[in-house]
């Protein structure tokens, strides 16, 4: 719009989540750790220095942390790093009070050889304060990712709303994630249709993902949920 405001940081950019992880993985064998992947962490227990705890101790201070995992192998180390998402309530019952969930959407564009969506054209994006008065957010804002060459999908665009308001109480009954429903597909589209063009185009006809996005109206190949774990102010906590 006319009167939009932009900033552009020459050095943004996105990240490649499972290509990282599996470096960051990849890097720690080779340092000797050892993986344990599709385990469930149940609890996490800290026993104190001077605790009265039948395990031997990981070190000479007597203060350590216990994973507690599902399996019963449960894992003694002197300290741990926790990144639960959406469960770090349940894994660290301090913070609950502090941690709100919330249903966010994000969605898929095949924009086919169009380069003006490549990463060396468009930019990683985002739009701040976008207001829908159809529905209970009252302010948001849209995101969107260029089409990534190294990816499954090198034709594909991102688009996603950060700040949605829908809470949820319960995060084991979030898994698996509900699918995405037309109301939420129309409130992504009304976000985005006057920013990024291929959004607002509903006459798309390129080969949707799933046969529950067959029937939609909106331009979306592939439409998923997904949680933020959120802290009062938004915010990081570190503790």
């Amino acid at each position: 719009q006319d009167d939009d405001i932009g900033l552009l940081e020459p050095g943004g950019g996105f990240v490649r989540p499972e290509l990282a992880v599996r470096a960051a993985l990849d890097d720690a064998m080779e340092g000797g750790a050892k993986v344990k992947e599709n385990v469930c962490v149940t609890s996490i227990e800290e026993v104190v220095e001077g605790t009265d705890d039948n395990r031997d101790s990981c070190d000479n201070d007597g203060g350590h942390v216990i994973l507690h995992v599902e399996d019963g192998d449960d894992i003694m180390a002197k300290k741990v790093i926790v990144s639960g998402g959406a469960w770090m309530g349940k894994l660290i019952p301090e913070w609950s009070s502090h941690l709100h969930v919330t249903r966010q959407i994000q969605a898929w564009i095949d924009v086919g050889n169009d380069a003006s969506y490549e990463s060396y054209e468009m930019p990683t994006w985002i739009r701040s304060s976008w207001s829908d008065s159809s529905s209970d957010n009252d302010e948001v804002a849209i995101y969107g990712i260029p089409a990534d060459p190294l990816s499954n999908e090198p034709s594909w665009i991102k688009v996603a709303i950060h700040g949605r308001n829908d809470i949820v109480d319960d995060v084991d009954e979030a898994i698996p994630r509900p699918l995405v429903t037309n109301g939420e597909m129309k409130e992504l589209q009304l976000a985005a249709q006057d920013f990024l063009r291929p959004v607002a185009d509903t006459t798309r006809t390129r080969k949707k993902q799933h046969s529950w996005l067959s029937s939609s109206p909106y331009p979306f190949i592939e439409a998923q949920s997904c949680l933020y774990t959120n802290s009062p102010d938004g915010h990081f906590i570190v503790g």
